[in-house]
């Protein structure tokens, strides 16, 4: 993938809103792209950016959406397919307002997410039911289920993702889903994650076996791993839960795709929507964090520590090979023709966000003079268990 930024040093850390850098990086048509588009869906709010490919970002929209919780059940973090789309149909327009450019003369558009947030679909792959956003951690017990069997079993995919299957990501909430959706069952075609979701409906595909699926986040979350056979085996899953029965065969379905590949071209209703050339590609979408590091630029041994609503902390090295105890280790997953490697801590942007909110006060006023302290200075260790993670 062709880079136009400068070196970085060895580790950096980027704030959540660079990321939007990267897309002026992405050469998906062949050849240099005058005008695209770049989309981040983030945990609250959608972010459009036009950019020239010499002079950089133009302009930009942002929409909110709502979060849909519970007080009774902290663990429930859910959102709609539909706010998400009008979300973006507004951000689009006031982005395209703000650059000053035609939307007809746009080339491109490309989608990242937040991950692992996962829909289930069925016929037409209409969604059955809200997103489980990356945050909900009902499935908990799901993970834990699948982790004990996965090492009961000895499977090598639990090995690539740090030894231990978490509550955020694809196979556990789908399970969740199963067994608390009796009535929807037999209407369950396959589920998706919010990237290759996005990307599929701007297409306008409805066939299972044309979905796009993201490398990146079925890597990351779905424990597929190519030199292992794709994703784990029926064998596996059903051991799991019974509930899995054909489970793998319809995940199977559609293209499993590097970002560098294009998913498909605009359709002509989601053109207008967008007010956008219909036809123009659209590349395989991908996890937010995992487009941040090239946004900033990153090159072999390089640390990318991406901070937001949760801290995703992404490098790159040239093969494939076993870290202990980090979220994934995925050939294709950052760049292409490299191996992508995730850690992070999952929800240290909301921790801090909620500590200022019972201060009534903002994240920036209890931040001032932190930067005179030295590693350790202040006798903090560590926060308390929240939101399925803690920030240090």
């Amino acid at each position: 993938m062709e880079r136009t930024v400068h070196d970085l040093p060895r580790h950096r850390t980027v704030s959540w809103h660079e990321k939007t850098n990267l897309f002026h990086l992405l050469v998906v048509v062949g050849a240099a792209i005058e005008y695209c588009s770049g989309v981040d869906f983030g945990t609250l709010t959608v972010r459009v950016s036009i950019f020239d490919s010499l002079r950089g970002r133009l302009g930009a929209g942002v929409a909110r959406y709502p979060l849909d919780r519970k007080r009774e059940d902290p663990d429930y973090a859910t959102q709609n397919h539909a706010d998400h789309m009008n979300a973006l149909v507004e951000a689009m327009k006031v982005a395209i307002v703000s650059s000053r450019v035609d939307g007809k003369a746009i080339k491109s558009i490309a989608i990242d997410t937040t991950g692992s947030s996962v829909v289930p679909v069925g016929e037409g792959l209409e969604p059955l039911d809200p997103y489980y956003l990356w945050c909900d951690h009902r499935a908990w017990r799901e993970a834990e289920l699948i982790t004990r069997t996965a090492r009961e079993l000895g499977l090598p995919a639990i090995d690539w993702c740090g030894g231990t299957y978490s509550s955020e990501w694809g196979f556990s909430k789908l399970l969740h889903w199963l067994r608390n959706n009796p009535e929807k069952r037999e209407k369950f075609v396959t589920a998706l994650e919010h990237c290759d979701m996005v990307a599929t409906v701007l297409c306008g595909i409805t066939d299972p076996d044309q979905i796009p699926r993201s490398i990146c986040a079925m890597g990351h979350k779905w424990m597929w791993n190519e030199n292992l056979g794709g994703l784990p085996s029926d064998e596996f899953l059903v051991r799991v839960d019974r509930l899995f029965d054909g489970v793998r065969a319809k995940m199977a379905r559609g293209h499993y795709r590097t970002s560098d590949r294009v998913a498909g071209s605009l359709s002509e209703d989601w053109a207008e929507r967008l007010g956008l050339q219909p036809g123009i590609p659209i590349p395989v979408g991908a996890l937010d964090a995992h487009w941040d590091a090239i946004g900033a630029g990153a090159k072999l041994g390089d640390v990318v520590n991406v901070i937001g609503t949760s801290t995703c902390i992404i490098a790159i090295k040239e093969f494939p090979t076993l870290v202990p105890g980090v979220c994934g280790i995925v050939a294709g997953s950052v760049n292409p023709s490299y191996t992508g490697i995730e850690a992070g801590l999952s929800a240290s942007g909301d921790i801090f966000d909620a500590i200022a909110k019972r201060a009534r006060t903002a994240i920036d006023k209890l931040a001032k003079g932190l930067e005179g302290y030295k590693p350790g200075q202040t006798g903090l260790l560590r926060f308390a268990w929240d939101n399925g993670d803690a920030p240090c």
